[in-house]
């Protein structure tokens, strides 16, 4: 069903007192049948006392069924600037038209242009715009978790990221 989880989280580098952190994570969206279509009385309670709601989801195939329901729920509401979005599998996002991280990320948040370009149709404007602030701020890609990072590696940065959403807009 879920983990609570409490505990002492700091980087190594932080000096000072330790911020107060729970984490719960969540059976996932879409592993019972009925979570796909809407979110459930527990998932909206859990949202609402949440500072942040990390949504981990395929770049192979984003935003199906069961994360269109949770964008949705925030956007009603008016939970949409807590969301963070994992989009793991980056490595598997590929095509002759995709030659560079940089255009593997923007096909994988255009992705989400029409989920939320519907949530604006059905709720407004100012439902929309949040979402579309945190996928634009918060997205984060995770791509060969299982290699040891280099620091002359050829990946996206977050700053630069930014900068090609915003020149899109």
């Amino acid at each position: 069903d879920g983990v609570r989880v409490r505990g002492p989280f700091r980087p190594a580098w932080h000096e000072g007192d330790t911020p107060r952190l729970v984490i719960i994570d969540t059976e996932g969206l879409g592993h019972t049948v009925d979570s796909a279509s809407s979110i459930s009385t527990k998932f909206t309670r859990l949202i609402a006392e949440a500072d942040a709601v990390t949504l981990v989801d395929s770049s192979k195939h984003p935003i199906q069924a069961a994360p269109t329901a949770l964008l949705r729920s925030l956007a009603r509401t008016g939970h949409g600037a807590k969301l963070h979005i994992c989009f793991t599998h980056f490595d598997a996002v590929t095509g002759d038209n995709l030659p560079t991280p940089a255009d593997r990320a923007l096909h994988v948040v255009k992705a989400c242009d029409g989920v939320l370009a519907r949530i604006g149709q059905d709720l407004g404007v100012f439902a929309e715009r949040p979402l579309r602030a945190r996928v634009r701020d918060a997205s984060f890609f995770l791509a060969d978790c299982h290699r040891k990072f280099e620091a002359d590696d050829d990946e996206l940065t977050v700053p630069e990221f930014r900068r090609l959403l915003q020149s899109l807009q």
